[in-house]
């Protein structure tokens, strides 16, 4: 663990507060960087050269992907993940306006010389009051992949964020 100090600045979503050291929560480790969100407290470390995010219950996860999907009307790879784990992350649909329709889906592929599979669809339409989906894919041996398609409106730009679990 390395200790981080107070000025450097962490944008992570809704951040709420930054615990350093063992101020918060009790019984926190020096060193360790406490980040509180809307939803969870996450802890952040670096392990062999990379960063690491424990989300409260001990779940590990590290980033994945991130970016900036343009709808273009086909349906878009947003992310891919081929080896054995699972996906979590986030997708905004902060600049959906009436008249859209997007499409996100969730494949697996299981077998090594198989194709994906689709084992979920869900559609949204036009402005969403809660603008960001938090995604959790099942667990895949051979990929998990997750795709996004705008069928109507104007093309919209989509952030993302991903971390391996």
């Amino acid at each position: 663990m390395i200790a981080v100090p107070e000025s450097q600045t962490i944008a992570f979503g809704d951040l709420q507060q930054i615990y350093y050291g063992d101020v918060k929560p009790p019984n926190a480790v020096p060193g360790t960087i406490f980040i509180h969100t809307t939803n969870k407290t996450m802890e952040i470390k670096l392990l062999n050269g990379s960063w690491i995010f424990l989300i409260a219950g001990g779940t590990v996860v590290t980033p994945y992907s991130s970016g900036t999907l343009t709808a273009d009307g086909s349906e878009q790879q947003i992310v891919e993940l081929v080896a054995v784990g699972k996906l979590v992350g986030w997708v905004s649909f902060k600049n959906m306006q009436a008249g859209d329709i997007v499409t996100i889906r969730h494949y697996v592929k299981l077998l090594n010389v198989g194709s994906y599979e689709m084992y979920d669809e869900i559609a949204w339409n036009d402005v969403q009051p809660d603008p960001l989906l938090y995604i959790h894919s099942r667990e895949g041996q051979y990929g998990v992949k997750i795709t996004l398609k705008q069928s109507s409106g104007a093309y919209r730009d989509f952030d993302y964020a991903f971390f391996r679990e």
